[in-house]
């Protein structure tokens, strides 16, 4: 295994590992984490599996971008660029999608975490030839 995809592969299971206890917390303190579906009327509980889903995809759709950005001279600024829109838009559509701001503040607890583990690892692929 290439130590690039090893990096990968550690920030996503430790920053999926940080997700799902947040959520475990985030219902031991008695928030539902009810959410809002695309496409959906009605708020309904998440799932447990769900933060770990989405972690490991948006993290594998970054890894994909880091990869694409890796030789250009600006790539860095580009990925963390894209980093910051990514998570002002996740920031706000947690309010938008959810029943209360208490689960907002849960699920964007979840993507700072998330992005505090994986977006360190993934700028060292770029110091890498990958």
């Amino acid at each position: 295994m290439s130590s690039s995809v090893r990096t990968i592969a550690t920030s996503l299971g430790a920053a999926i590992v940080l997700v799902t206890i947040v959520w475990l917390v985030a219902r031991a303190t008695g928030d539902d984490l009810r959410v809002k579906a695309p496409g959906q009327d009605a708020h309904e509980k998440m799932m447990i599996f769900l933060p770990a889903f989405a972690t490991l995809t948006a993290g594998l759709v970054g890894a994909l971008i880091a990869w694409l950005l890796r030789r250009r001279p600006n790539g860095r600024t580009i990925f963390l660029a894209l980093v910051v829109i990514v998570l002002i838009f996740e920031g706000i559509q947690a309010f938008v999608a959810t029943e209360s701001n208490g689960t907002a503040i849960w699920l964007n607890l979840m993507h700072v975490l998330a992005a505090a583990v994986i977006v360190p690892a993934y700028l060292r692929l770029f110091s890498r030839s990958v």
